[in-house]
């Protein structure tokens, strides 16, 4: 029996997730893997007791952590669609340039078409180029518009029935007609990226993004402890006092302690052992344990200079 996320069973919401990425012909993934699958379920058995996560999911490299990601998003956005909330906003974070491109690549095809070209992905470059992207999507004007030539079609489908023949075909080409579905806008940015805005003078967008995030998950999360200040900005995004973000992931393959105390702890975890005897991985590769030792670390502090609580 799987978990009720009001009125809607988990497990029943993991298989829609893969049937709509393996049903597409645009996305070549037959399937998820049973640990997508595994951290899937936590993910969502934690949100629909508590109302909102916040974790680290442990995967080995080539398990599919960019693939999970995506289906995290997309799990939302079906949940989002069943129980008629409009606007989707994610943020996914990735520390290198690279590894950003190749994350945007896989979204693209997996979210826009995985749901049925209603959530939009945006690999944004600098500040101007987000807030530009947050102000045209939350921009009430384009909402009226959108909301009135939704109106207009059903309208015109309740004057004219023979068109309901075509409507479906026509809907699935052209999103904003699609009222059955939530709309979403997945923005793809590196940590520095957020740090120079949170950091600049364009507060309006900063409360934009902080005030509608719905996902926020952030790659390689263990190398984003490189400096103070990116902490700091990190503190102010997850922390924030506005609105509480709905799911907070951290992915890594090497989770550290700090990273842990910073977003509540493992969620979900997968060792290379277990991977390699499930297939994902090739049986042959070599496990090498070492020990690492981190030094020139600070306590991560809020602003009141007290340790940070997630039962604020």
């Amino acid at each position: 029996m799987g978990v009720i996320l009001k009125d809607i069973n988990v497990d029943r919401l993991i298989q829609e997730v893969e049937d709509l990425i393996s049903s597409s012909q645009y996305i070549n993934i037959k399937g998820l893997y049973n640990c997508q699958k595994g951290a899937l379920q936590r993910v969502f058995e934690r949100y629909s007791s508590e109302g909102y996560v916040s974790g680290i999911i442990q995967m080995p490299t080539g398990t599919g952590k960019t693939v999970l990601a995506a289906s995290i998003i997309l799990a939302l956005w079906k949940y989002y669609s069943i129980i008629g909330k409009k606007r989707l906003l994610a943020v996914f974070l990735a520390p290198r340039i690279v590894i950003k491109r190749q994350a945007y690549e896989k979204f693209k095809n997996i979210l826009f078409y995985g749901s049925r070209k209603t959530i939009s992905v945006i690999e944004v470059k600098g500040s101007k180029d987000l807030c530009d992207e947050l102000s045209e999507y939350f921009d009430q004007n384009r909402i009226n518009r959108i909301k009135t030539m939704k109106q207009n079609l059903v309208e015109l489908l309740e004057r004219f029935p023979s068109l309901k023949k075509i409507y479906p075909r026509y809907s699935r080409q052209n999103n904003l007609f699609n009222k059955d579905y939530t709309e979403g806008l997945v923005i793809i940015a590196t940590p520095q990226l957020i740090h120079r805005l949170l950091n600049g003078n364009r507060d309006e967008c900063i409360a934009t993004l902080i005030s509608n995030i719905d996902i926020l998950i952030m790659d390689e999360i263990h190398t984003f402890y490189t400096g103070d200040e990116i902490i700091k900005t990190i503190n102010r995004l997850v922390r924030s006092r506005t609105r509480r973000i709905s799911i907070i992931i951290g992915l890594t393959a090497t989770p550290v302690r700090e990273v842990c105390a910073l977003l509540g702890g493992l969620i979900y975890h997968k060792f290379s052992s277990d991977a390699m005897r499930e297939g994902i991985l090739t049986p042959s590769l070599k496990i090498i344990k070492y020990r690492t030792i981190i030094t020139n670390l600070r306590p991560i502090y809020t602003d009141d200079k007290t340790s940070p609580s997630w039962n604020e």
